[in-house]
């Protein structure tokens, strides 16, 4: 009648070849039922639930109670508990088999090491290896790169304290007393204040050098202990070619969101909050506290209405177009302020969402956010063209350097 059985199960299957290997051990077998009858042992104890492992490991009993010189031993003395640490000496060695453990340990303790060739993907670890504050702090670093370095914020600031102490520009003067010049007070102070401290702010060499370590963006020489991210450009040019491309199939799909898979971006995000989470430490994160505070206090000054006034002329009297003013006056030329502002805001966004992300728990709103953010910024990104060696910090990469690989380069036509 066993021949007859059409085992298409697997687990079946496994449960008939355990019970067939166990027919010798029919006696230890009925020990080891009547030591468990007692429930000495809780029912999720014994393998946890699953009925092939609970299978395995009462035949491993088995097996342990016979190779025992304990004689012929009785149900009713396994049920009275005379024998109970045997029969726990059997269920812990069981347990080691289960488990798998080093086969040099199990055999100097007398066993036989048994493993299922299952393998730790460290889902764990590398989930404890993501710090959110390091990627958000990453994330306000490119914000400063964009704004302070590539808009040239810290350089057009500089211009405008030169021409003021130059006398090129006069914004008041200093007499509290005055109540019609407290505005104009308030710039000088600002202004005053900002060029006494410019010697213990950040230069622009050592600006560079956070960029690069961390970002891989621009080509400032690196202290002989550093070593550029020079996987971050990459990584990042693979998520916003994920979120192009799943933009594009969702046209495809007619908008239909449950027929597109994120798990392409999903898996880009996951390989930045690694990335990231590894570059951004040390005096870095220091660091880029005090150059955003530092581009703050140069936004305050370029947006205050007495340089707005004293710089633009015309009905634009906005600090974009203060920046505009004095790049074409002081550096030669032209920016597209509304790209830049763009690619800074949109890039902060993405970098929060790497951040923030989790596969686990992430929700559909913060994901439509996100791929609204990737998409912002390529569009800013297509309008301001691929990155120069002139960027940022101005230094020419040297012949045996490499330049760092610029991040649009492969968003396809978009």
């Amino acid at each position: 009648m066993a021949e007859s059985l059409n085992y298409t199960n697997g687990v079946a299957a496994e449960l008939d070849a355990l019970a067939a290997s166990t027919l010798e051990l029919g006696q230890q077998k009925k020990l080891v039922d009547a030591y468990l009858e007692r429930n000495e042992l809780k029912n999720d104890d014994l393998g946890n639930g699953d009925v092939v492992e609970r299978a395995r490991i009462k035949a491993q009993m088995a097996q342990f109670i016979k190779d025992l010189p304990l004689g012929t031993l009785t149900e009713a003395q396994a049920k009275s508990g005379d024998f109970d640490e045997y029969f726990a000496l059997a269920y812990a060695d069981a347990q080691r088999r289960s488990r798998g453990e080093d086969p040099i340990d199990t055999i100097r303790n007398g066993g036989q090491a048994s493993w299922n060739f299952e393998v730790d993907q460290f889902d764990t670890i590398e989930a404890q290896g993501i710090l959110p504050e390091s990627i958000r702090a990453a994330g306000a670093l490119d914000y400063v790169w964009v704004l302070g370095e590539k808009m040239g914020v810290f350089r057009l600031v500089d211009a405008l304290v030169l021409r003021w102490a130059a006398g090129e520009i006069d914004v008041g003067e200093p007499d509290a007393t005055k109540p019609s010049l407290r505005q104009s007070n308030e710039i000088v102070d600002r202004m005053y204040r900002y060029f006494k401290l410019r010697d213990e702010r950040l230069s622009a060499d050592e600006r560079g050098m956070v960029f690069r370590r961390v970002l891989a963006k621009g080509n400032s020489k690196l202290l002989s202990r550093m070593v550029p991210n020079e996987h971050f450009p990459r990584l990042w040019g693979t998520l916003m070619n994920e979120f192009v491309a799943y933009i594009r199939k969702l046209e495809d799909s007619y908008g239909d969101e449950g027929l597109v898979s994120t798990t392409p971006i999903y898996e880009a995000t996951q390989q930045l909050q690694v990335n990231l989470s590894e570059h951004m430490t040390g005096m870095a994160l220091m660091q880029t506290r005090e150059m955003y505070f530092h581009l703050k206090e140069a936004m305050a000054i370029l947006a205050h209405p007495a340089i707005v006034g004293s710089v633009v002329g015309g009905r634009r009297q906005s600090v974009w177009a203060v920046l505009e003013t004095l790049a074409r006056e002081e550096l030669g030329t032209t920016l597209n302020v509304a790209a830049l502002r763009n690619e800074a805001v949109y890039g902060n966004t993405v970098f929060r969402w790497v951040a923030g992300f989790d596969k686990s728990t992430v929700s559909t709103q913060a994901f439509r956010e996100a791929r609204a953010a990737a998409e912002g910024y390529i569009l800013a990104q297509a309008a301001l063209g691929p990155e120069t060696a002139e960027d940022g910090d101005g230094e020419e990469p040297s012949e045996d350097e490499e330049e760092p690989g610029d991040d649009t380069q492969d968003f396809g036509d978009f």
